[in-house]
């Protein structure tokens, strides 16, 4: 009796709410649409300029060019800060999301073909821990000294064999992954 009971009165309850709940999403953005929009453009210029001054090197010594991006039109186009540039024939990607950093880079003839930055340069130098970028300074620290063999790792010439080590750093990833969920699993589910 509880359970029918329960589902009757989700039946009931559950349409109203859903009408509700989109009239409200409605009302909010045609009143308050437009300064989500400016928080985000505000936080996307801000981003953009701690990126131009923390990675300045990449500017002066690269010819780094910041590649634009759409422009901001509606509530979905809202995410989180990013910052695309082109610099000494790659592309660099920064993110920001929720306070961490993310940093991906990729040839500039293949703009689909990302990695992350830490991988890359711990690949071309085993000094480079794959620990998460605290913040752009660090990366900047990291990246400075090692551009030219980046820039040589990435190169027309060479970027087959690098994306052969990404792809067996990759499977080497999913391996470990597949390990410590079988282990969590294991001891979760004995």
């Amino acid at each position: 009796m509880g359970r029918e009971l329960n589902k009757l009165v989700v039946g009931i309850i559950t349409p109203p709410l859903r009408v509700a709940g989109f009239v409200v999403s409605n009302v909010y953005s045609v009143l308050f649409g437009w300064y989500g929009k400016r928080l985000a453009r505000r936080a996307q210029h801000e981003f953009a300029q701690a990126v131009q001054e923390q990675m300045s090197f990449l500017f002066s010594d690269y010819d780094a060019q910041i590649v634009s991006k759409p422009e901001i039109k509606g509530r979905s186009d809202i995410d989180w800060p990013s910052v695309t540039l082109s610099a000494d024939g790659m592309l660099f990607e920064f993110l920001l999301w929720r306070g961490d950093l993310s940093a991906s880079v990729a040839p500039i003839d293949k703009p689909n073909d990302w990695d992350d930055l830490l991988l890359v340069l711990s690949l071309i130098d085993e000094s480079v821990k794959r620990e998460g970028v605290v913040d752009l300074s660090s990366l900047a620290r990291l990246l400075k000294p090692r551009m030219m063999l980046l820039s040589q790792a990435f190169s027309e010439d060479t970027y087959a064999a690098t994306k052969q080590h990404l792809s067996e750093a990759h499977a080497y990833d999913r391996v470990v992954t597949r390990q410590w969920e079988n282990e969590i699993n294991r001891r979760l589910y004995p």
